[in-house]
């Protein structure tokens, strides 16, 4: 694997201290099997992890059900 480039470091440095404290992991544990199935549901709707829970969310602040 080739060495990233010193303007490439400086751009990685400039992008990480731009984002830094802007984002939070939100982690959830689940069975192999369950996660594969949930996986293969939200990758044939087009829907990532952030995604499906902001729309979650959202459903529920509407007052709705899930």
């Amino acid at each position: 694997m080739s060495e990233r480039s010193e303007a490439q470091k400086k751009a990685d440095k400039a992008y990480y201290e731009k984002v830094k404290g802007n984002y939070k992991p939100f982690h959830a544990t689940f069975k192999a099997e369950e996660l594969d199935h949930i996986r293969e549901v939200l990758d044939a709707h087009k829907i990532g992890n952030a995604e499906l829970i902001r729309r979650a969310v959202a459903r529920l602040e509407r007052g709705e059900e899930l």
